[in-house]
């Protein structure tokens, strides 16, 4: 009893933030066509906890040397851990993972498959598609950007996982 309990508290808190966050933000032009106020608020807080567990867990490339950028060897421990799954796994008892994840249901197919595909390729540019090194951690070697797709990816799958149980509706 006390699961449902949390499930319907957790869907009427994403919903009433979904409400509170979409009624400020009326009258704003949108930045994509093709996504809903609701749908960009969405997208943005998922953004925004990919980020947060990306930085948590892949450190960002500042400089060449080793200790200044998220190597091979980095990306080989962190594969072979699993560091990504387990990042999905806490996401799947996080709270505020699981609100954005009811806000998702909320949403059209069109919107969250649409929504779902950004974040999932969500990550730092590399240098090379930067064609430079940047010190200030605004891009990533590959190795570095691999890692963090693979955050992403997971806590996408992780989403998907939820909604196709019914638990993210």
């Amino acid at each position: 009893m006390t699961t449902i309990v949390k499930q319907f508290a957790l869907t009427v808190l994403g919903l009433l933030t979904a409400w509170l966050s979409c009624s400020l933000l009326c009258g704003q032009s949108s930045r994509d066509a093709n996504l809903s106020q609701a749908a960009q608020l969405v997208e943005r807080d998922l953004i925004q906890y990919i980020k947060t567990q990306q930085g948590l867990h892949v450190r960002l490339s500042t400089g060449v040397l080793a200790h200044q950028c998220f190597t091979d060897a980095d990306l080989d421990k962190f594969v072979a851990e699993g560091v990504h799954l387990s990042v999905a796994r806490a996401a799947r008892r996080s709270p505020s993972f699981l609100a954005i994840v009811v806000r998702l249901g909320t949403l059209s197919e069109e919107q969250r498959k649409l929504l779902l595909a950004d974040a999932r390729r969500f990550s730092h540019p590399t240098w090379a598609q930067l064609r430079r090194i940047t010190e200030d951690g605004s891009g990533q070697t590959e190795a570095g950007q691999q890692a963090e797709r693979l955050i992403s990816g997971a806590l996408v799958d992780a989403a998907e996982g939820i909604m196709a149980r019914g638990q993210g509706r």
